[in-house]
């Protein structure tokens, strides 16, 4: 039957109920009708990139479906108050319910208020709420022609961040509430849902609701544009709008919070074209959460797949065998300036360096050092600048042996010695390379550690100790050296075959190898490769961290 209420008969205990499914030709004539082409509404990839992972449908879209309630349908009353906070998002699909329901009347003002409350089936808490008052009256006839859009002239998506707004920073925009389009918006809603009390007779707009649906397009467009998610708003309305008339919505940035992300902006709407001071017809204030910008994953041209070593200087400790010798040649094959340090084996440090500088690219140089006496490191690093100048990658690879004595038979002297070349050695080194590479702005340094530090085998407690000393120490400098851009690594090797290892009885290596899924003992070369990645361009983030080369065997860090 037709609608025949007046405002005057809403009383305690009224409700409305309203529901529809959000499709996307909902989606896709909202954004025409408003001009709202907000790209985390119209755009899949774009959305994927912000929180919700997916399309979000405009706040102020299920807000619209109060033009199909009974207070509003037969645009004989008009809006004086409107307010609502969006809480969750709304999707694609999502059924969408309105609850209406009358909350109290002024007798002085006329007015009646109501509440209302929006909820989706993806999300089992509310989604939107807030109260509307409605006063009798009738809007009056205007005489400009409609557009395809509420919107008199389209819009260019803004993308604003944070950092470029400031207070009182404003953004217009006009606007005709046409009938027509409003009459198809309503059409469209009815045709998607199931709505209580609606009229036999055509429903009428109401212009106050229209203008309030554009001030998403004020946010989602303009102020601040694609970044923003609309949290608030709250209107009242001075004065009755018109269909057909020429308006103008005006957003100013009133407030601003850095530390929570949120702008708040003074809304207005005037009358377009009037004369100096126009009252506005409406004004209120809206909330908006800036969303950070997307991170967009770099180009090929900005990937650099250059290792950032040719011309660097490293200094290896114990680089004359094993681990130490293959490191620097591996440093050398990418163009870096090798200290190639030994202590005793003259003979093999040097068949490194005639290597080295016979292939190149890089060079290299021996010298000799006892890293466990300061004066000798001091002088060590001191020929290294005279020949390549600062350090800027240190390994410190030097260890005394690897001969096994049960606990009960080691001596705090004999510990000492392993102490002295693993970590005071590593010491020294360090205190020597850090101020250089302070200078320089930055540095690595990389320390050869063990599997061992992780499982300990029998009768090699003074190798673990001095080992686990250095782990220590690694992450010490991690952090403390952080702030420099000095990062500071470790390698833990399986069983390597290297002289050091020669003392393990050979059906014990064998028997350590069948254990291993990659079915092989770690080499040089593995471990080479590895100490080189973290002196690289490669990990310019990582630290204090350990490289496990392992061939697959436990522990997994």
């Amino acid at each position: 039957m037709p609608l025949k209420t007046s405002l005057t008969s809403y009383s305690e205990g009224w409700a409305w109920h309203g529901e529809f499914t959000m499709t996307d030709e909902l989606l896709t004539a909202f954004s025409q009708l408003t001009g709202d082409l907000n790209a985390m509404h119209m755009d899949s990839t774009t959305a994927r990139a912000y929180p919700y992972r997916q399309r979000v449908a405009h706040g102020m879209l299920s807000v619209s479906a109060l033009l199909l309630s009974t207070p509003l349908a037969d645009g004989k009353n008009v809006i004086k108050k409107l307010s609502g906070r969006f809480n969750n998002p709304v999707f694609v699909n999502d059924l969408v319910t309105i609850d209406l329901a009358w909350l109290a009347s002024d007798t002085l003002t006329a007015t009646q208020s109501f509440s209302y409350t929006i909820r989706t089936s993806s999300v089992k808490d509310i989604a939107a709420y807030g109260e509307i008052a409605l006063a009798p009256g009738q809007s009056e006839n205007g005489s400009e022609k409609p557009s395809r859009s509420l919107v008199t002239t389209p819009l260019a998506e803004n993308a604003l961040e944070l950092a470029q707004i400031t207070r009182c920073l404003s953004e217009n925009f006009s606007f005709i509430v046409a009938p027509d389009l409003l009459n198809q918006w309503i059409n469209l809603l009815k045709s998607r849902g199931h709505f209580s009390s609606l009229p036999d007779e055509k429903i009428t707009p109401s212009a106050e609701l229209a203008a309030t649906l554009l001030t998403s397009t004020l946010v989602g467009m303009r102020l601040p544009g694609r970044l923003a998610t609309f949290l608030d708003f709250a209107f009242s309305f001075p004065a009755p709008l018109a269909p057909l008339t020429a308006y103008e919505l005006k957003g100013t940035v009133d407030y601003i919070s850095a530390a929570n992300q949120i702008i708040i902006e003074n809304v207005r709407i005037y009358v377009k074209n009037t004369t100096q001071n126009p009252a506005p017809l409406m004004q209120g204030k809206v909330t908006v959460k800036m969303n950070e910008p997307s991170q967009a994953a770099p180009a090929m041209q900005d990937l650099n797949t250059d290792m950032g070593l040719k011309g660097k200087t490293v200094l290896i400790t114990g680089a004359s065998r094993g681990i130490g010798a293959t490191t620097a040649r591996l440093f050398a094959c990418y163009g870096a300036n090798v200290i190639v340090n030994y202590h005793q084996s003259q003979t093999a440090a040097e068949a490194v360096v005639k290597d080295i500088n016979t292939a190149g690219p890089g060079r290299a140089l021996a010298i000799k050092a006892d890293v466990s006496q300061r004066e000798e490191v001091k002088a060590l690093f001191a020929q290294a600048r005279q020949a390549f100048g600062p350090v800027d990658i240190l390994v410190n690879n030097a260890v005394g042996d690897f001969i096994p004595i049960a606990f009960p038979a080691l001596t705090w002297d004999r510990l000492q010695q392993d102490l002295e070349v693993v970590v005071k050695g590593a010491f020294n080194c360090c205190q020597e390379a850090i101020p250089g590479m302070i200078q320089n702005k930055g540095g690595r340094i990389i320390n050869v550690i063990t599997i061992a530090t992780e499982t300990p085998p029998l009768n090699q407690a003074k190798y673990v100790i001095a080992k686990s000393a250095l782990v220590g120490l690694t992450r010490s400098l991690a952090v403390e050296m952080a702030a420099h851009n000095i990062l500071a690594n470790m390698v833990l090797p399986g069983m390597v075959e290297t002289d050091l290892t020669k003392t393990i009885a050979p059906a014990i290596r064998e028997k350590i190898k069948n254990h291993i899924p990659l079915a092989r003992h770690t080499s040089t070369v593995d471990v080479a490769k590895a100490i080189v990645t973290l002196a690289s361009a490669l990990t310019p983030y990582t630290t204090g961290q350990k490289i496990l080369v392992t061939g697959g065997l436990p522990p997994f860090i």
